[in-house]
């Protein structure tokens, strides 16, 4: 595992209720070894799972107190090349209170304007959090089906047990009854 660090088979586990969920989670990574050039493969969580680890390592504050992530963001911009720049805050200058709101009318955090219906106890305790986070910026004051669409797109590449979480928490917010009200059944 070690896309990001060394995580150890307990802390995977740990994200799961049995093993089940586990091998849904379980993905297709290939890379090419630099030294041979020869592509290899090897199994892997989901994507989701690797930011749910960062979630249980960072916490809540880290991902969902806005304020803190503006902290450190401003701390990483000027380590930044122009290219992430361009690529994470859409060539803006966050490093100032007008830039920081600008970069905040572009929509990656929209989920804060629909984050007070949830509390923080609710949050931390769903299976995904990051997901959840992820459908709040398409659902209330920022409404989107088209944008649901795409985010279900992209679950459903990923893996079984991710979809699975996305669908469950789609259906909390009502984006399931939506999809099918554009069908006359």
């Amino acid at each position: 595992m070690g896309i990001f660090r060394d995580v150890t088979e307990e802390e995977i586990n740990s994200c799961y209720k049995n093993q089940e969920e586990r091998l849904s989670d379980e993905c297709d990574i290939y890379t090419k070894n630099l030294e041979t050039g020869e592509l290899e493969h090897s199994r892997s969580c989901g994507l989701s799972t690797i930011s749910h680890l960062a979630f249980k390592l960072k916490g809540y504050d880290f991902f969902f107190d806005i304020n803190a992530i503006q902290e450190k963001d401003r701390k990483d911009y000027p380590k930044m090349e122009e290219w992430q720049i361009n690529a994470n805050f859409y060539g803006i200058n966050i490093m100032t209170d007008e830039g920081w709101q600008e970069y905040l009318k572009h929509g990656d955090h929209n989920w804060l304007d629909n984050i007070f219906e949830f509390s923080r106890e609710y949050i931390e305790n769903l299976e995904r959090p990051l997901i959840f986070r992820r459908l709040l910026g398409v659902y209330g004051d920022h409404y989107s089906l088209e944008g649901w669409q795409n985010l279900r797109d992209t679950y459903l590449e990923e893996t079984e047990y991710a979809y699975n979480i996305f669908l469950k928490y789609s259906e909390t917010l009502g984006f399931i009854d939506d999809e099918f009200r554009e069908f006359e059944l």
